[in-house]
């Protein structure tokens, strides 16, 4: 298994335009009558769109729409909605009736792009997120979509132009800035994706998926111990199982081990995924003794 395919299951992309959260909003019943006219519902569903309340937003970009059914802002934003909820078709589908009537408007180019990317038709995936930077080179998560398609095709050096532009013209997003970490562990550079993590967690200290990824980039480079600085007790258990597998990768079977039974002891319950891992770590101890 390619290595890079191990490090996204052991701590996934932090890709946030490609998952959506379903936060629920205020009653619609109790707003302010003026929020049900066309404008007013963009004003509410702006709102929502920005504090990733993508639901509540698709709700009142559709009340938009219902008031004016060739509101392009309110279909865009819609269509901008689904991606953040994760409805990858639904959301291309929109895009396409937004780009009907709006040709050349790179917020439908970036939109389409990561929708096509996420329903893994790379190929016009590439050529819809090269419109957008090409059309605005400040569409920080177009090119943060092209670096992701660079790197499913080794492609690093493209990978890596294409997150610094993200990086420069979105400095205060974590999202580039992890994944270019991803992409830097990929291809083993560990003390580069360190610093890259640590950056995203400077931006978004609530992200887990960012502090996952600097621990692993840290045991990476043997930084074990540093690794489990600050480490809440419910998540010790995950924590030592990736420090075990890394470990595992590493070579270092007695530590790996050592880890893996810390996981299961840590957990309040069975914790099957270092039970699965102690039960791999022995098969390939057993293989390497018959050989």
């Amino acid at each position: 298994m390619r290595s890079s395919v191990m490090f996204k299951m052991l701590a996934p992309v932090l890709f946030s335009w490609l998952v959506g959260c379903a936060a629920t909003g205020p009653d619609p019943v109790s707003l302010p009558v003026s929020e049900y006219t066309t404008e007013g519902a963009l004003v509410v569903a702006d709102k929502a769109l920005a504090e990733e309340r993508y639901r509540d937003a698709a709700g009142w970009f559709q009340k938009a729409l219902a008031n004016e059914r060739g509101n392009e802002a309110a279909r865009i934003g819609l269509a901008e909605a689904y991606l953040g909820m994760g409805e990858y078709k639904q959301s291309l589908d929109t895009f396409d009736l937004a780009s009907a009537s709006e040709t050349g408007n790179p917020r439908i180019s970036q939109g389409r792009g990561i929708a096509l990317l996420a329903l893994g038709e790379a190929d016009k995936a590439h050529d819809a997120l090269s419109e957008a930077v090409l059309s605005d080179p400040s569409s920080w998560r177009a090119w943060n979509a092209l670096g992701l398609y660079y790197d499913a095709r080794d492609q690093w050096d493209k990978a890596e132009d294409a997150y610094r532009k993200a990086c420069e013209a979105a400095p205060h997003e974590a999202v580039p800035q992890n994944n270019w970490g991803m992409s830097l562990m990929a291809q083993s550079r560990y003390e580069d994706a360190t610093r890259k993590f640590a950056r995203a967690v400077e931006l978004a200290p609530a992200s887990e998926t960012a502090e996952n990824n600097l621990r692993l980039a840290l045991a990476h480079q043997g930084n074990y111990a540093e690794a489990m600085v600050g480490v809440a007790k419910e998540d010790q258990p995950r924590t030592l199982n990736n420090l075990g597998y890394v470990a595992m990768l590493r070579g270092e079977t007695g530590r790996a081990r050592a880890y893996f039974l810390r996981a299961i002891d840590e957990s309040p319950t069975f914790y099957e995924p270092a039970s699965r891992n102690l039960s791999l770590l022995e098969g390939m101890e057993k293989v390497k003794l018959d050989d």
